[in-house]
């Protein structure tokens, strides 16, 4: 078994053990067939409610839609979900005895659930994960390393009553015995705390009984150093070692969401956040202008080139000119859920791609901007009219390419922390700018929801073009308004002063 000794910002020098690769794995085998019986069981309940009608009705329409949402939300959410809710664990983790923890000891946060998922899904699992955890000394995968994590047994030992015997030690097993006795009580009260916080979080316990249980906890650590001291290599010491360490786990909660805290994260803190990041969107940009540059001159000058960046259904169509939209109003709700779960998809990527130091996500970026320059050439050498076809992209398309920006400009941030680390460690730039970079994430994920929604419901509509743009310019003022709160609460306060 290889541990790790962690000290805690409380300054307690715990022990861990940490997981083997194989009990992970199979940890990870335990819930993904846990993922695939909820998906199984979404199926079969479906089917057993409509039968072969499944797919006939417009509120069929809305079923699908929402069955998509919920596979993409078992998929990318399963392991957040059970990490917050449990404390570090899944139900595969808790089968064999692990849990996740920060590299400081404390109990993970949302920023950490979500940096680890999201590299596990779109990076780890494409092979590197295992080889890390195989060849890095603390077994870390990548998503460990971004979140500043680590996998660990966690133990509980059983407190036993040293024997007296007239054996050489006698005395200090004696001494051991005299101590234990004394503060037994104390250690299995915290015991109860411990087991209260596990099963109902803070809520179990009253004000008082909090700042008891911290009490406890620092009691317990000097408990813990003396015996390492006075009776190292005994059983007491590797169980007040695991009480501590269950103990501290407990310390740091996950605060709980509240309508004021979404409103100050929405008009404050994702506002201060891309004013911070607003050079690596800007690069962002640059980047797609410039793939959606280059395919568009060599799309316009041969159309045969349409094939480097779009689909042949795509680059092989001639009937361009003058088309109408003749999506049935049923399968809005199907593509505005479709739409979404795949442009998220393509900002997760832009974001974790960034840790092949930038060039992922560059390629993500290049590869979007080709895509949607080279249909723009394809339409215009084959007669379609500008407003008809910006009609049918730019009123959704402001808010997704301004996703897509901000995801690119989160993953340049990751790529230039392993380029350039400055004063810290690889590693520690790494975690830094991705825990940083993670709180982007709800405004972009947003942002993304209200283009499918647009794209889904609004885009497809048989209305003038000159509608759609004047909605898409709406949009474009209202985001340059929202992304210039910080500037504009600066100037206040410059004025002010």
């Amino acid at each position: 078994m290889e541990t790790i000794k962690v000290l805690t910002p409380d300054n307690i020098e715990l022990e861990y053990t940490l997981a083997s690769v194989g009990v992970r794995i199979l940890a990870s085998v335990i819930d993904l067939l846990i993922q695939l019986a909820g998906y199984a069981f979404l199926v079969l309940g479906a089917w057993l409610v409509y039968g072969s009608d499944l797919f006939t009705t417009e509120l069929d329409s809305w079923l699908i839609a929402i069955g998509l949402v919920v596979f993409f939300a078992i998929q990318y959410g399963y392991s957040v979900f059970f990490d917050l809710a449990m404390r570090g664990q899944t139900p595969g983790k808790r089968m064999f005895g692990l849990r996740v923890i920060r590299s400081n000891g404390q109990a993970i946060t949302p920023v950490h659930a979500v940096v680890r998922e999201f590299m596990k899904m779109t990076v780890d699992m494409l092979g590197p994960g295992v080889v890390f955890m195989l060849f890095n000394r603390h077994k870390k995968r990548i998503g460990d390393l971004a979140a500043s994590t680590l996998v660990v047994e966690e133990e509980r030992i059983v407190l036993s009553v040293p024997h007296l015997s007239d054996e050489p030690g006698w005395v200090r097993i004696q001494t051991e015995r005299l101590y234990l006795e004394n503060h037994k009580a104390e250690w299995d009260d915290l015991e109860a705390r411990v087991r209260t916080l596990s099963r109902s979080g803070a809520s179990g316990l009253s004000p008082r009984e909090l700042k008891q249980f911290l009490h406890l906890i620092r009691q317990t650590s000097h408990h813990l150093a003396y015996v390492r001291t006075h009776f190292p290599g005994g059983d007491l010491a590797d169980y007040l070692n695991s009480l501590s360490g269950r103990a501290h786990n407990q310390l740091y909660v996950v605060r709980r969401f509240s309508l004021r805290s979404i409103g100050r994260y929405l008009f404050k803190t994702f506002p201060a956040l891309l004013a911070e990041y607003r050079l690596y969107i800007l690069a962002a940009f640059v980047i797609f202008f410039v793939g959606g540059i280059i395919s568009y001159v060599m799309v316009r000058m041969d159309n045969g080139t349409a094939r480097y960046f779009l689909p042949e259904n795509i680059a092989s169509r001639t009937d361009w000119r003058n088309r109408e939209v003749t999506v049935d109003r049923e399968s809005f709700p199907v593509m505005s859920s479709y739409i979404t779960i795949n442009n998220i998809g393509v900002s997760i990527k832009a974001f974790t791609f960034g840790i092949s130091a930038g060039i992922g996500t560059l390629w993500i970026l290049l590869s979007n901007g080709a895509m949607l320059g080279g249909l723009t050439a394809l339409v215009a050498n084959h007669g379609e009219t500008a407003p008809q076809y910006w009609s049918l992209i730019l009123p959704h398309g402001i808010l997704e390419l301004s996703a897509i920006f901000i995801s690119g400009g989160a993953g340049l941030s990751l790529g230039r922390s392993l380029l350039l680390p400055g004063e810290y460690t690889r590693t520690h730039a790494l975690a830094r700018s991705a825990g940083k970079s993670a709180a982007l994430i709800p405004g972009i994920a947003l942002l993304l929801i209200l283009a499918g929604a647009i794209e889904g419901f609004f885009t497809p509509l048989p209305i003038e073009s000159s509608y759609k743009l004047w909605f898409a310019l709406m949009t474009f003022v209202l985001l340059v308004v929202y992304f210039s709160l910080p500037y504009w609460r600066k100037g206040v306060l410059s004025d002010g002063a």
